[in-house]
């Protein structure tokens, strides 16, 4: 059985592909016309309702993203992509030049509609931030408002679109929207979209000593080396930005011992866990 998704933008299939770790996921190009509302759920309601009439026997799913901006409301939302299309990211920001700084706090939200069998499910990945004083970036092919959104979580107040392709897909509001569809995905056997990964048991019984002995680097060597081109990659990949950001955390004395070791065991359980699934 394959996994499907309806889109006409070719960005948002080079991104699902690497988030899903799906490279050949399929796509259906049909047209599903969205309906005007600030409501994201809603229109991915819609566009599954149009979908299905068309794909009533294949897996699918959709997807709409937007931003919500505390100073207006939290709009645009749904409407996100018209206020791109009529103001565009430098017009935003010259509409929110006379707004204090608390009113450009903002989320960029991404709701995936996802159909099988006649049931509808919907997951949602949200990412907070702040709207730029100016876009910032040079490239083409992008979502708009990645010029000028600021997740909280960013390198020195980098935008989406500062941050580059990989940097991006490890935080942002559609990885934590996939995250949940995958996991949903995995728990159900009959749908069976992800290769099964499986190593010998020697390699998992020296991973394991290895973190019990706290040789975390080598540990994510390992790891690294067995998973590469799995579907659990993308997660390693995940825990290892954290272990990087709790070492260089430690080495300029910006976090106390108690938080370092509260950080330090949720890396380590979430490696055990890891190891667990592929075991």
């Amino acid at each position: 059985m394959e996994l499907t998704f309806v889109s006409q933008n070719s960005n948002k299939l080079k991104e699902f592909q690497y988030l899903l770790n799906i490279k050949d996921l399929q796509v259906s190009r049909i047209r599903t016309d969205e309906i005007q509302s600030d409501n994201l759920e809603e229109i991915v309601r819609m566009k599954i309702k149009a979908a299905k009439e068309l794909l009533p026997n294949t897996p699918f799913f959709v997807e709409h993203s937007g931003v919500e901006i505390d100073g207006w409301n939290q709009l645009p939302g749904g409407l996100t992509g018209v206020f791109l299309e009529k103001v565009g990211p430098a017009g935003i920001c010259k509409m929110l030049e006379a707004f204090e700084d608390h009113d450009r706090h903002a989320s960029a939200i991404s709701m995936i509609g996802f159909y099988h069998n006649g049931s509808t499910k919907i997951f949602k990945g949200q990412t907070f931030g702040r709207i730029a004083d100016h876009p910032r970036s040079s490239l083409d092919q992008e979502w708009l408002f990645d010029k000028i959104f600021i997740p909280d979580d960013a390198q020195n107040d980098e935008t989406y679109s500062e941050m580059g392709f990989i940097r991006k897909c490890q935080i942002s509001m559609r990885k934590k929207a996939v995250d949940e569809f995958s996991r949903f995905l995995q728990k159900h056997t009959d749908l069976d979209f992800f290769p099964k990964l499986k190593l010998d048991s020697e390699v998992i019984d020296t991973l394991r000593n290895q973190i019990r002995r706290d040789e975390l680097p080598i540990a994510f060597q390992g790891l690294q080396s067995a998973l590469k081109g799995s579907w659990e990659q993308k997660h390693l990949l995940t825990i290892e930005a954290d272990f990087n950001r709790l070492s260089r955390d430690t080495t300029n004395g910006t976090i106390t011992a108690e938080h370092r070791t509260i950080r330090h065991n949720n890396i380590v359980l979430s490696l055990l866990g890891l190891i667990n699934r592929v075991a």
